[in-house]
């Protein structure tokens, strides 16, 4: 009684193992997206801005941001975003007080753009219109406010987006 139950739980083991080799070679028989070899946070991509979709689902500003900060390989993206719209905010630490940013939508629509500081309040609010898949360039003077961390929100039409950004003393 104890050796077929033995050979039993062996059999079981072995289906396991196997169905796992079995699906380790499925997936790489498929491209495979990413490489964490190929991540170098610390690469400048510069500010170039032409979003794509990359194969994870997530949108890079560029395609060089996809390669060095997504690890994509393979030119596995494709141009515009994967979301809604997709935005960049340079430069991040603002000193002279002039703020950029540009945006790229897939659909024609109103946004609303909030700059809150870290204590919750809005320090401006506007609303604006983009057409589609062009890129909108945004300039915005923000020597007025003080020395601090910032958050910009945009709202879209099924979409929210959040970057940071940071206001240094003069």
């Amino acid at each position: 009684m104890r050796i077929p139950g033995l050979i039993a739980s062996k059999h079981l083991l072995l289906f396991f193992l196997f169905n796992s080799f079995l699906g380790l070679s499925g997936a790489d028989a498929q491209l495979v997206c990413k490489d964490e070899m190929l991540i170098n946070p610390y690469y400048n991509c510069g500010t170039t801005f032409e979003p794509v979709c990359a194969c994870d689902g997530e949108t890079y500003r560029n395609q060089c941001s996809a390669v060095q900060h997504g690890g994509i390989q393979g030119n596995q993206w494709v141009s515009g975003p994967c979301q809604e719209f997709y935005y960049f905010i340079f430069p991040t630490l603002c000193q002279n007080g002039n703020l950029t940013f540009r945006l790229q939508s897939k659909n024609r629509g109103r946004y609303t753009m909030y700059l809150i500081s870290t204590f919750g309040k809005i320090e401006r609010q506007q609303q604006f219109d983009v057409g589609t898949s062009a890129t909108t360039n945004f300039d915005m003077d923000v020597s007025t406010f003080q020395a601090g961390i910032y958050f910009m929100v945009i709202q879209g039409n099924t979409q929210t987006q959040i970057e940071r950004f940071v206001v240094l003393p003069s």
